[in-house]
């Protein structure tokens, strides 16, 4: 039976909920054996309280520096703000291209051509995210393939919205920066939602809504009644997950969020753009800069055919994946599972394997590797399956 319009109602969180409502269990199988150990899974998104609101400038760790005090500019000081314009916000000198061994990476990061204590701040963070993010120059491989960003004047209110491409999983994050531009200041959710003068219950239901019929847009043709979908869906409209995400205004004015949808593979979320309210006014000033990732068409055709399973990680094998597989076929289909995510092998004949394959890069030490925490559901139901399977059939 296909999972069709809303889900409100259906009971079931992701990772990195901090609140703790629930623990799930998973089973922990060691790369080269067949041994496991019960493992405490990850705290879901329940409807408590969260932490106080640190600030709107927020990416996957939701932290934002800290700001001087605020300066009032503006109407009865004697001092009249700088006029807002077209070019406001342009690329910075930080921006630019980089030649890779997959591809071209193009790196757009904003400068906000303004005078303004706080957008000197946020540009300092913006900065920092560079610096952490962009591959250089002749780099072989890059786990950031892109970085953009949109950013509009609604009012005195001034949104960035930065959007950081990964290769792994195909993920984006999102950092969001609002300042209030007479006030010189960097705001943070409630502030945003004070200026706009909207309810924050109003404002809650109407995200949650959005999560609701993002989520259920997303999995409408899955069949089944499965309970890890119905559990993923309730970690995606907990109130928990409702307040952490993000508002910023849009170029067309609309009130949208940056939230977490929770995902029944790859990573434990997607952080997804969501619009939640028309706005009164209009942005008279907006603009956008992104330009996607361009692959060396050499190592994108040749990539898939380097796996053994190359779909292990996005459905459930069957045995008839496996019957035409030799047994050393078999332990190298399971040691792929662990290589996708860059685990580095003890056995130097594994390793010399995968590190013939172009879609390889080997970074974490073997006992340092948290399966658990890397698998999706695939993949960890793929890597007990095959094990199983080994067994049946004598090969351990």
């Amino acid at each position: 039976m296909a999972l069709a319009g809303s889900l409100m109602g259906c009971s079931f969180s992701l990772k990195k909920d901090s609140d703790g409502s629930s623990k799930k269990t998973e089973t922990t199988v060691a790369e080269e054996t067949g041994k496991t150990d019960e493992t405490a899974g990850m705290d879901t998104g329940s409807d408590t309280e969260t932490s106080e609101e640190a600030s709107s400038a927020a990416g996957s760790d939701g932290k934002a520096a800290a700001l001087p005090e605020e300066k009032e500019v503006g109407f009865g000081t004697g001092e009249m703000p700088e006029a807002y314009s077209d070019n406001m916000v342009v690329d910075s000198k930080m921006s630019g291209k980089v030649q890779t061994k997959d591809g071209e990476v193009v790196y757009h990061l904003p400068y906000i051509d303004y005078e303004s204590t706080a957008c000197e701040n946020v540009y300092t963070q913006i900065e920092k995210l560079g610096n952490d993010y962009m591959a250089k120059a002749g780099t072989e491989y890059t786990d950031c393939i892109a970085i953009g960003y949109e950013w509009s004047v609604y009012q005195d209110l001034l949104s960035v919205v930065v959007r950081v491409d990964f290769d792994a999983n195909e993920y984006t994050d999102f950092y969001v920066y609002t300042i209030d531009l007479r006030k010189d200041v960097l705001l943070s959710k409630d502030d945003v939602l004070a200026y706009l003068d909207i309810d924050e219950n109003s404002y809650e239901k109407n995200v949650q809504d959005a999560m609701d019929s993002c989520f259920t847009n997303t999995y409408k043709d899955m069949e089944g009644t499965d309970s890890f979908l119905k559990e993923t869906y309730n970690w995606t409209i907990a109130l928990s997950n409702v307040r952490d995400a993000v508002p910023y205004v849009d170029e067309d004015g609309e009130l949208c969020v940056v939230g977490k949808i929770y995902s029944v593979a790859g990573p434990s979320y997607y952080p997804r753009q969501l619009s939640v309210d028309n706005l009164e006014d209009e942005c008279e000033y907006s603009g956008r800069a992104y330009e996607s990732f361009y692959y060396n068409p050499t190592s994108e055709d040749d990539s898939s055919d380097d796996y053994i399973l190359p779909y292990s990680d996005s459905e459930y094998l069957t045995e008839d994946d496996l019957d035409g597989l030799t047994p050393d076929e078999i332990r190298l289909a399971c040691n792929e599972l662990y290589a996708r995510h860059g685990r580095k092998f003890k056995d130097a004949d594994y390793q010399a394997y995968f590190n013939s394959k172009s879609w390889y890069h080997g970074t974490v030490e073997p006992d340092d590797f948290d399966d658990t925490a890397v698998f999706n559901q695939y993949e960890l139901a793929n890597r007990d399956f095959i094990i199983e399977y080994e067994k049946e059939k004598g090969y351990k």
